[in-house]
């Protein structure tokens, strides 16, 4: 597929992308989400990117879109809710849009693990999106969001800045938990 061949928007309609992701595991709660708030706000343009989950059947869908199509996607999109995915929101980011992220959760049977989860809390806590932990709490993240000037729009270029020196200083952290790890390990064995 080309940009040329992506969904577009419709004309005169406030847009939301409800990107789940290409995860093999169900995330059916967020497409039964976005068609519910596709019926209660015809003034919605909503599109669900839902991978391998069941699609919408009153949003409009789409499987998967490649790297150039989720650019153009995102270019027009005014809302963007989105799974937890590290790379995914990283897009949402670059594409200067402030995500609000519903983490699939390895409880109800939507991942293999809590990374989405924990991953979300550390993007809530620096400032990089809106974490909700269950569908019942969107609703009130989108209306909160109120106009597109209100959703947190960024500049993709400071946040880009912001990411490299967050990872630098993480990856220098790794050496310090290495001696530390290896410390307790001797620790253990002495007694």
């Amino acid at each position: 597929m080309t940009p040329d061949s992506c969904p577009t928007w419709a004309e005169g309609k406030r847009t939301l992308l409800v990107i789940v992701g290409t995860d093999r595991h169900p995330f059916a709660r967020a497409c039964e989400w976005a068609d519910e708030w596709a019926s209660s706000n015809p003034d919605h343009d909503v599109l669900v990117q839902h991978g391998f989950t069941n699609a919408p059947h009153v949003a409009r869908g789409v499987e998967i879109l490649a790297p150039q199509q989720l650019g153009v996607v995102l270019g027009g999109a005014q809302l963007v809710v989105t799974h937890g995915g590290p790379g995914t929101i990283s897009a949402v980011r670059a594409a200067g849009k402030y995500p609000i992220i519903l983490p699939r959760d390895p409880e109800r049977g939507e991942h293999v693990d809590g990374h989405q989860m924990r991953f979300a809390a550390w993007a809530a806590e620096h400032g990089l999106g809106r974490v909700v932990w269950d569908a019942a709490q969107l609703g009130s993240a989108l209306e909160a969001a109120g106009d597109v000037s209100a959703t947190g729009n960024v500049d993709p270029t400071a946040q880009v800045r912001e990411s490299v020196t967050t990872l630098g200083i993480r990856i220098g952290e790794i050496p310090a938990m290495r001696r530390r790890r290896r410390s307790v390990l001797r620790l253990g064995r002495t007694r």
